[in-house]
């Protein structure tokens, strides 16, 4: 099963949506920015894929948000 994994990383003043080391999207809100990138997660798994999003925090390393299958989507998890 293929694994997709959307990192939310900081790119200038704005937030970034990678995946597989491409930048799918940037928003200038990182709340914005973890909406969209569960948003597409949810559609991956969905579709069959493993799903996770992490994201950068203030140390700069990488955080799990959102996995799908284990987490459920919730205004509470978008507001992180």
């Amino acid at each position: 099963m293929q694994l997709d994994r959307y990192q939310i990383v900081r790119a200038g003043a704005f937030w970034a949506i990678q995946l597989n080391a491409s930048t799918l999207r940037t928003f200038a809100k990182r709340r914005d920015a973890i909406k969209a990138a569960i948003e597409a997660a949810l559609q991956s798994g969905e579709s069959g894929n493993a799903a996770e999003v992490m994201a950068q925090g203030r140390d700069g390393n990488l955080v799990p948000l959102w996995t799908f299958g284990r987490d459920a989507y919730s205004s509470e998890t978008v507001s992180r």
